[in-house]
């Protein structure tokens, strides 16, 4: 009679199996919740330095064009990448961003003790919309380009501001108003569009404005432009306060801010420039 045999090879092979797939997981797990935002927020850090770089250029591209006299003419498109992609084959969330022209964003006010003078400038403006990395704002506003996010704002490409101290206070001030043109003056997703400027000369305004009293800029970023109007006039032996040559207050919340000028102390004088260019989100042209 055939005697039946136990094996336990059947078994064995099973454990191993439940095994390797319980070790699979263990390992796509902590990769999933482990380095895989690791990894999305450095990406989407990575994408936020790109963009810093094409508004740097897009400020340089706007630069040329304003005070090249042989390209006045010249349309320049400038790239900017609206988002990153997610990481194939895991689970992840790209980003996405918003681009948008906007008419009247912001207004400047210059007074004297007879006058004032209002002009209302359009911005350009990106906002991303991450899932790991902090959210950031880039916008290009009256010639100089601010970036902010939740902790706060900086100015980090200047605008054409000079001043000269001497036995007058002698200012200068080009304001950049940005124009849109046709009915696409936003964008929004992942991929990469473009910014499509040109100046337009004909638009130019100059005005000399004599002891003026102060500047107001109604802004979303009012720190931003203190900082810089502030160690910009103490960089020409400006001295700050009440009874001297200026001072500042401002408001985050009412959005503005006021350069004041102490008249009695110095007579002042401020060459104001006003020049447009004109912006369009592409693939489109300017005519």
């Amino acid at each position: 009679m055939r005697k039946i045999k136990n094996s336990d090879d059947a078994v064995a092979g099973i454990v191993v199996a439940i095994l390797l797939v319980g070790l699979f997981v263990t390992i796509f797990s902590i990769i999933q919740t482990v380095y895989v935002p690791q990894w999305m927020e450095e990406k989407e850090s990575e994408h936020m330095g790109e963009v810093t770089s094409q508004f740097a250029y897009l400020k340089f591209a706007t630069d040329v064009q304003l005070y090249s006299p042989t390209n006045s003419n010249l349309s320049i498109s400038v790239p900017i990448t609206l988002g990153s992609d997610k990481i194939p084959y895991l689970l992840s969330e790209r980003s996405y961003g918003d681009l948008d022209i906007l008419s009247g964003s912001s207004v400047v006010t210059i007074k004297n003790s007879t006058n004032s003078y209002i002009y209302s400038l359009g911005t350009i403006k990106y906002s991303s919309r991450n899932s790991y990395f902090v959210d950031q704002t880039f916008s290009y506003e009256a010639g100089a380009v601010i970036v902010s996010q939740h902790q706060g704002n900086f100015l980090s490409l200047s605008p054409f501001f000079s001043v000269n101290n001497s036995q007058i206070i002698n200012i200068s001030f080009t304001l950049v108003n940005i124009s849109s043109v046709g009915s696409k003056t936003s964008a929004n997703g992942y991929s990469t569009t473009s910014i499509l400027t040109k100046y337009l000369s004909s638009s130019d305004q100059t005005v000399t404005i004599s002891n003026i009293t102060n500047i107001t800029i109604n802004t979303s970023y009012p720190s931003s432009w203190k900082s810089y109007f502030n160690e910009t006039l103490e960089d020409e032996g400006l001295d700050y306060g009440l009874s001297s040559d200026y001072w500042i207050t401002y408001s985050e919340d009412d959005n503005w801010i006021i350069l004041h000028f102490n008249t009695s102390e110095n007579s002042n004088s401020l060459d104001l420039s006003i020049k447009k260019i004109s912006a369009q989100i592409t693939p489109g042209w300017i005519n």
